[in-house]
């Protein structure tokens, strides 16, 4: 059945019936979740649906510019594509599709970030392993400049003690206390 439905979404495609070659690639896939076929046929729509948004963009046909974003953003939740929607959505006063729009895009961000982060802290315990401490302090502080939260802080903190070093935990706990007074004035000013 997914190879039918695979040949069948692809012809959909082909003759432009995007809505129901969705459906199709859709169907492999809750029964094959990795199916190849299936997802880059979803990645081809998701694309002709682009590129109806920037073709309504340049007509200055806001309304369809923003159909084609909804139905390109139910298929990819593309972290960078909420801000188009956020735009297309304001130009045509839509106040209530912007506030949702801004809150998924937060989401979205805040996810990424926590994401970084966590790949940041794996990389500074790993360098920590190999006994490689100053890389291990520069992936702490990418960490905290991703998102300066006090418990990263804490961690390397934990980890200058744990190499025997309490001064550079001193000098850490100031500079991220620096870093934070800094970022608070930079948004005060903005």
């Amino acid at each position: 059945a997914p190879n039918l439905l695979n040949r069948i979404g692809k012809l959909q495609l082909l003759f432009s019936k995007f809505d129901e070659s969705i459906q199709s690639f859709r169907r492999v896939l809750k029964i094959d979740v990795k199916n190849q076929d299936a997802r880059e046929g979803l990645k081809q729509v998701h694309q002709k649906f682009l590129m109806q948004l920037d073709n309504a963009v340049k007509k200055h046909d806001y309304e369809d510019a923003a159909k084609a974003f909804e139905k390109a953003f139910s298929i990819v939740k593309n972290p960078k594509l909420p801000q188009r929607g956020i735009d297309l959505n304001r130009m045509l006063k839509n106040e209530t599709r912007v506030n949702q729009l801004e809150k998924i895009y937060k989401q979205m961000s805040e996810k990424e970030s926590i994401q970084k982060v966590q790949e940041k802290i794996s990389l500074a315990e790993e360098a920590e392993k190999k006994g490689n401490f100053k890389a291990a302090v520069g992936y702490y502080e990418q960490a905290i400049r991703i998102r300066p939260k006090h418990e990263i802080m804490v961690k390397m903190s934990d980890f200058c003690q744990r190499i025997n070093r309490p001064e550079l935990a001193e000098k850490v706990s100031k500079w991220f206390n620096q870093y934070l007074e800094n970022e608070k004035r930079k948004a005060s000013l903005e």
